[in-house]
Parts: structure tokens; sequence; C-alpha cells
């Protein structure tokens, strides 16, 4: 299976469990910001463009589009107001859990 194939599923994935499209640009951010709520729990949108080498502008866009959408909550930062500081939503954290467990799962009858 390709690459292409397997973003095209995850991306299918996505959409039907938060319900609406969602882009590639899209995934890529919402797995950045995934990925920093397992360490520091929370980055900004500057963080995010140069982790993911996607354009600021178009991290700003996909970023809403996720926060309109239920996946991730958009703050200001209570020590710098000019930053946003962007979180999984409740929501996805609940859906990560179950992937995570699925996972989990998976591995224990593998084998593996």
């Amino acid at each position: 299976m390709s690459v292409t194939n397997v973003a095209c599923l995850l991306l299918e994935r996505m959409a039907n469990k938060f319900g609406g499209d969602c882009t590639l640009n899209e995934l890529r951010v919402m797995n950045a910001v995934s990925v920093h709520s397992f360490s520091d729990g929370a980055c900004s949108p500057t963080m995010l463009s140069r982790e993911t080498g996607i354009p600021k502008s178009t991290v700003s866009r996909s970023l809403a589009s996720l926060v309109s959408k239920g996946w991730l909550v958009e703050e200001k930062d209570t020590k710098d107001r000019r930053r946003r500081i962007i979180e999984l939503s409740d929501a996805a954290k609940s859906q990560r859990s179950e992937d995570l467990q699925a996972i989990f799962n998976w591995i224990n009858k593998s084998g593996h």
C-alpha cells in the first residue's frame, strides 16, 4: 500500500469520526498537535509551521477549520497575549485514547 493510500485512509477515518471533510494539511497539523500533547501539552501556530513545513498562513487556515470542527481548542497565552496556544479538544483526546487502545490490542493479538 502506498503512502498516498495510507494518507487517504487516515483522512477518511478522521472525517468519519469527527464529521466533515479533512485536508492533508489538517491531518498534518492535527498529528503535530497530538504529538505535542504527549510532551508539553500545547503548541503555537509558529511552532506547528516550523515542525510541519507548512506555511504559517496555511497552518492558520487549517487551525481555524480544526477548531470549528471541534478537534482543537485555541486560547490566548496568558504570558504573551500575542501568542495563541493550541491543544487537542476533549473529544479529540478521547478519540486518540480509543485509537491507541485499538493499536495496543492489535499488537497484543498479533504477538508483536
